[in-house]
């Protein structure tokens, strides 16, 4: 079947809508790229697409009937997910509180040793993007009214690459407005706010998932 240029657009436009609501990659890649230096954000970029690229493969291939089979396994990787979630939620909300040195500057420019590693980072964004279940039933979603169980492998690698594509260029180019010197001014004037902020809503994202899954 022959794909129009309209058809992709509008696939397109629907995954970037979907990548960049509100939820728990868009938070972790916020967080550090605010805190830490370009190589830790976009390593967590990298960690976030290996997940999308994971998530994309089980569902083209048709994988997707494992959670319809294996619903407890399904449910348990949310529920580790939101542990997760809750466990970085609770780090930022102690960070709050924590006594702050005055000649510390907090500066995506500083030369200082990042906080994190970018290994860290990258384990970060994959496990936060794997044990994510919007990703998945959206992506599951968004396919099952684009991809027919007839499509051919053309259409299916084509929509895949979309996706992913779409995650490692769109999200970093996401940090790169984040770490710009004006916004990362105010984030420095701001830390501890948005660092409360940030722990606040990923525990309320963990919450959501341990009530809907309980």
């Amino acid at each position: 079947m022959e794909i129009s240029l309209p058809e992709i657009l509008t696939f397109a436009l629907a995954m970037a809508a979907g990548q960049f609501s509100p939820g728990p990659d868009m938070l972790l890649i916020l967080k550090n790229s605010m805190a830490h230096p370009r190589s830790v954000a976009l390593s967590t970029v990298l960690g976030i697409s290996l997940g999308i690229i994971v998530h994309t493969t089980v569902v083209i291939t048709g994988l997707a009937t494992f959670s319809e089979r294996f619903p407890e396994a399904l449910q348990l990787l949310w529920l580790i997910g939101a542990g997760y979630l809750a466990w970085i939620g609770i780090r930022l909300l102690v960070s709050v509180f924590k006594p702050q040195t005055d000649h510390v500057a907090i500066s995506v420019d500083s030369t200082l040793p990042p906080a994190i590693s970018c290994k860290t980072a990258f384990a970060q964004g994959l496990i936060t993007n794997l044990t994510n279940p919007k990703v998945f039933l959206f992506f599951s979603g968004i396919l099952a009214t684009t991809l027919s169980p007839s499509a051919d492998l053309n259409r299916r690698v084509l929509f895949g690459l979309i996706i992913v594509g779409e995650a490692v260029v769109l999200w970093s180019l996401f940090v790169l407005l984040l770490q710009w010197p004006p916004v990362a001014r105010v984030y420095a004037n701001s830390v501890r706010w948005i660092n409360g902020i940030f722990g606040v809503l990923l525990l309320w994202i963990a919450v959501t998932v341990f009530w809907q899954q309980s």
